[in-house]
Protein backbone atom coordinates (compact mmCIF):
# COMPACT_ATOMS: atom_id res chain seq x y z
CA UNK A 1 0.00 0.00 0.00
CA UNK A 2 2.55 2.32 0.87
CA UNK A 3 4.31 1.36 -2.49
CA UNK A 4 1.20 2.55 -4.42
CA UNK A 5 1.01 6.19 -2.73
CA UNK A 6 4.47 6.78 -3.28
CA UNK A 7 4.55 5.67 -7.15
CA UNK A 8 0.80 7.54 -7.08
CA UNK A 9 2.92 11.30 -5.25
CA UNK A 10 5.71 10.78 -8.02
CA UNK A 11 3.43 10.42 -10.61
CA UNK A 12 1.27 13.36 -9.40
CA UNK A 13 4.52 15.57 -9.13
CA UNK A 14 5.75 14.78 -12.34
CA UNK A 15 2.47 15.75 -14.05
CA UNK A 16 2.17 18.71 -11.84
CA UNK A 17 5.61 20.28 -13.16
CA UNK A 18 4.95 20.02 -17.12
CA UNK A 19 1.85 22.37 -16.02
CA UNK A 20 2.85 25.99 -17.12
CA UNK A 21 1.76 28.65 -14.15
CA UNK A 22 -1.20 30.76 -15.60
CA UNK A 23 -1.72 34.24 -13.44
CA UNK A 24 -5.70 34.92 -13.51
CA UNK A 25 -5.90 38.26 -15.61
CA UNK A 26 -3.74 40.74 -17.46
CA UNK A 27 -3.68 42.79 -14.49
CA UNK A 28 -3.18 39.96 -11.87
CA UNK A 29 -0.25 39.69 -13.99
CA UNK A 30 1.05 42.69 -14.42
CA UNK A 31 0.51 43.04 -10.87
CA UNK A 32 2.77 40.13 -10.11
CA UNK A 33 5.34 40.69 -12.02
CA UNK A 34 5.97 43.81 -10.65
CA UNK A 35 6.51 42.21 -7.15
CA UNK A 36 8.24 39.31 -8.33
CA UNK A 37 10.47 41.12 -10.23
CA UNK A 38 10.23 39.48 -13.82
CA UNK A 39 8.94 40.60 -16.77
CA UNK A 40 5.71 39.43 -18.17
CA UNK A 41 4.61 37.45 -21.06
CA UNK A 42 1.11 37.53 -22.68
CA UNK A 43 0.05 34.81 -24.52
CA UNK A 44 -3.15 36.01 -26.96
CA UNK A 45 -5.85 33.24 -28.47
CA UNK A 46 -9.50 32.60 -29.17
CA UNK A 47 -11.08 30.05 -28.18
CA UNK A 48 -12.02 27.74 -31.33
CA UNK A 49 -8.20 28.20 -32.71
CA UNK A 50 -6.72 24.88 -33.44
CA UNK A 51 -2.54 26.20 -33.20
CA UNK A 52 -4.10 28.29 -30.36
CA UNK A 53 -4.83 24.82 -28.66
CA UNK A 54 -1.35 23.06 -30.16
CA UNK A 55 1.11 25.59 -28.90
CA UNK A 56 -0.53 25.04 -25.38
CA UNK A 57 -0.33 21.48 -25.65
CA UNK A 58 3.16 21.21 -27.06
CA UNK A 59 5.37 23.82 -27.05
CA UNK A 60 4.14 24.93 -23.66
CA UNK A 61 4.10 21.52 -22.04
CA UNK A 62 8.05 21.12 -22.74
CA UNK A 63 9.93 21.19 -19.58
CA UNK A 64 12.45 23.63 -20.41
CA UNK A 65 9.80 26.22 -22.06
CA UNK A 66 7.71 25.85 -18.78
CA UNK A 67 11.33 26.55 -16.92
CA UNK A 68 12.54 29.45 -18.66
CA UNK A 69 9.09 31.21 -18.79
CA UNK A 70 8.60 30.23 -15.17
CA UNK A 71 12.45 31.69 -14.10
CA UNK A 72 11.63 34.57 -15.63
CA UNK A 73 8.33 35.68 -16.55
CA UNK A 74 4.78 35.74 -15.29
CA UNK A 75 2.60 34.09 -17.96
CA UNK A 76 -0.76 35.11 -18.88
CA UNK A 77 -3.18 33.88 -21.68
CA UNK A 78 -6.07 36.42 -22.77
CA UNK A 79 -8.62 35.52 -25.08
CA UNK A 80 -8.67 38.07 -27.93
CA UNK A 81 -11.82 40.47 -28.13
CA UNK A 82 -13.07 39.21 -24.49
CA UNK A 83 -10.44 39.74 -21.67
CA UNK A 84 -8.95 43.27 -20.29
CA UNK A 85 -5.66 43.70 -21.99
CA UNK A 86 -3.94 46.98 -23.58
CA UNK A 87 -5.00 47.37 -26.86
CA UNK A 88 -1.52 48.18 -27.85
CA UNK A 89 -0.91 44.69 -28.36
CA UNK A 90 -2.30 43.78 -30.98
CA UNK A 91 -3.31 40.18 -32.65
CA UNK A 92 -3.75 40.18 -36.44
CA UNK A 93 -3.70 36.71 -36.44
CA UNK A 94 -3.79 34.08 -33.19
CA UNK A 95 -1.91 32.95 -31.09
CA UNK A 96 0.34 35.85 -30.70
CA UNK A 97 2.60 35.94 -28.02
CA UNK A 98 4.13 38.99 -26.29
CA UNK A 99 7.31 39.45 -24.23
CA UNK A 100 7.01 42.79 -22.20
CA UNK A 101 8.91 44.53 -19.22
CA UNK A 102 6.79 44.74 -15.79
CA UNK A 103 6.19 48.56 -16.65
CA UNK A 104 4.16 46.69 -19.28
CA UNK A 105 6.15 48.25 -22.94
CA UNK A 106 7.21 45.93 -25.26
CA UNK A 107 10.41 44.12 -24.78
CA UNK A 108 9.89 43.45 -28.88
CA UNK A 109 7.56 43.13 -31.17
CA UNK A 110 4.40 40.48 -31.15
CA UNK A 111 5.22 36.73 -31.85
CA UNK A 112 2.73 35.65 -34.17
CA UNK A 113 1.49 31.85 -35.01
CA UNK A 114 2.46 28.68 -33.70
CA UNK A 115 5.97 27.77 -33.15
CA UNK A 116 7.60 24.55 -31.65
CA UNK A 117 9.72 24.10 -28.42
CA UNK A 118 12.84 24.99 -30.08
CA UNK A 119 12.12 28.29 -32.29
CA UNK A 120 9.65 29.14 -29.22
CA UNK A 121 12.94 29.40 -26.78
CA UNK A 122 15.08 30.95 -29.91
CA UNK A 123 12.53 33.66 -29.59
CA UNK A 124 12.75 34.11 -25.97
CA UNK A 125 16.66 34.20 -26.61
CA UNK A 126 15.76 37.04 -28.34
CA UNK A 127 13.64 38.76 -25.57
CA UNK A 128 16.49 37.97 -23.09
CA UNK A 129 19.54 39.62 -24.97
CA UNK A 130 16.93 42.76 -25.49
CA UNK A 131 16.90 42.59 -21.82
CA UNK A 132 20.21 42.44 -20.89
CA UNK A 133 20.88 45.16 -23.92
CA UNK A 134 18.29 47.65 -22.26
CA UNK A 135 19.61 46.51 -18.07
CA UNK A 136 23.27 47.71 -19.60
CA UNK A 137 22.14 51.22 -21.22
CA UNK A 138 22.77 49.97 -24.61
Amino acid sequence: MKKTALILLLFLGFVQANVLTKATSYDAALAQAIKEKKNLMVLITTENCKYCKKMKRTTFAIPKVIERIEKSYIFVEVTRFKDKYPRSLKAIGVPTTYFLYNNGTPIMRGVLGYWNSIDFLSFMDDADRKIVKKDKGL
